[in-house]
């Protein structure tokens, strides 16, 4: 399997760097071929060798490069603490990412056991 992997992280590089390199070095425990992407510079569209993009996050990233791509969603501590179970789960879960689905989604209401609800979430850190 050809994968891409894109980590960010709000707190710094090198907690997005380490999350790479483990998923890096589990992927290359499989046999698979993976490159790490740069985010530094807007994401842009991946290789038409390139099975599935990883994208394992702490923070929100602009994904519109990526539409129409295999790709799988994860936490970036996923990355960190469980690599090899990532993978496995980006091979058997991965799905094509449409971004305009992403827009709608974001204002869609929740629905709840307590009924429709829309969700505002505010966060800050001080990073």
């Amino acid at each position: 399997m050809n994968i891409q992997i894109v980590t960010a992280c709000p707190g710094g590089k090198t907690t997005s760097w380490l999350g790479a390199r483990r998923l890096a070095a589990a992927a290359d425990r499989r046999g698979w071929l993976a490159e790490i992407v740069d985010t530094s510079r807007p994401l842009a569209a991946p290789a038409r060798s390139v099975d599935c993009v990883i994208v394992a996050t702490s923070t929100p990233l602009d994904l519109a490069a990526l539409d129409g791509t295999c790709v799988y969603r994860a936490e970036l501590r996923d990355a960190l603490a469980a690599p090899d179970r990532l993978l496995a789960a980006a091979e058997h879960d991965g799905a094509i990412y449409r971004h305009a689905d992403e827009s709608q989604a974001a204002n869609a209401p929740v629905e709840t056991a307590c009924g429709t609800r829309r969700i505002v979430a505010i966060t800050a850190c001080p990073t």
